[in-house]
């Protein structure tokens, strides 16, 4: 029996803001600020220090795109004053690694191979590049997670000024790219305040909601289309590619589920209703022979999407 993508491991905040920095933002500034005004609250506070340099981060990193698409200057001391924190930004991210690794270990020096000179001294592209591989090696370690995010946030953050400060043609395009990628460090760091609210309130999680706008959390943010979401399978044999006709595929979400067949070349294709939000469903795939095929997905409005399915030989599907 195929099981259906528990609910808990898609990240709604994600998915919700693909494609509306506007709403992000206004999600992101809304629960930083109920974080802020209850952080009297040690645990509460300990989840606002976690989350508002990200957030403030993403805040600066939006400013930087609008400076740049509005053609106007002024980032050059912004850029020098956020590079003569470092000192005590580089400090912030020292404790919790030293707090894993001890300092001098073959695992701390890895990561600081240098100690602190390549994020200190150098051009500014240098010591760019020394916290982009930072971010980079961190990223590879869960026990650092938290320490990834704030040391990501803040190199998008910083490249995105640099880039406002420079001026350089294609930097809009860059900056873009730099603004969804900061997105998706708020909507992680949302979703790890939502995992230190789950346990703080576990015997009453209605606690919960007034940290976050949910009505604004489900609406459709500025940006984002609406309409039907079309998904061109094919399903194949694993290992021989050969099309598997007759294969039953099943599309469920929430609302309940549908059904679709494949053709004599394997292909099938289905189309939602019209959708004004994405939604997260799962499919399921299952033929006489093959073991059955189950994934998550994200269904997103307007937008067609094509699926290969693999079947492998496997139990005798009823």
């Amino acid at each position: 029996m195929a099981i259906r993508p528990w609910i808990f491991l898609s990240n709604t905040f994600e998915v919700q803001t693909r494609g509306s920095n506007v709403k992000m933002l206004s999600i992101a500034t809304d629960t930083d600020a109920k974080l802020e005004n209850e952080n009297a609250d040690p645990d509460i506070l300990d989840l606002y220090n976690l989350f508002h340099p990200i957030y403030d981060n993403y805040r600066q990193v939006c400013i930087n795109y609008d400076m740049i698409e509005g053609n106007y200057g002024g980032g050059t001391q912004a850029f020098e004053d956020l590079m003569d924190t470092m000192p005590t930004v580089l400090r912030s991210w020292e404790g919790p690694i030293r707090a894993v690794y001890f300092e001098d270990t073959p695992e701390e020096k890895a990561i600081f191979p240098k100690k602190r000179t390549p994020f200190l001294q150098g051009t500014y592209e240098d010591r760019l590049s020394a916290i982009g591989t930072l971010s980079q090696k961190l990223s590879t370690i869960p026990a650092l997670n938290a320490t990834y995010l704030n040391v990501s946030s803040f190199y998008t953050m910083a490249l995105s000024t640099r880039l406002a400060q420079q001026q350089d043609e294609g930097a809009l395009g860059q900056v873009s790219d730099l603004r969804e990628q900061e997105r998706i460090l708020v909507a992680q760091a949302l979703y790890g305040v939502l995992g230190g609210l789950m346990l703080k309130f576990r015997a009453m999680p209605t606690d919960i909601e007034r940290f976050f706008d949910l009505e604004l959390l489900r609406s459709k943010g500025a940006g984002q289309v609406s309409g039907p979401v079309t998904i061109n399978g094919t399903v194949l044999e694993a290992g021989t590619l050969t099309p598997i006709p007759g294969a039953r595929a099943v599309i469920r979400n929430a609302e309940g589920e549908v059904e679709v067949f494949t053709d004599d070349n394997g292909n099938f294709t289905y189309t939602s209703p019209d959708l004004s939000e994405a939604i997260e469903a799962e499919l399921e795939v299952s033929a006489s022979s093959y073991a059955i095929y189950t994934a998550p997905l994200v269904l997103e409005p307007g937008t067609t999407e094509d699926v290969e399915v693999l079947l492998s030989p496997g139990p005798v599907t009823p």
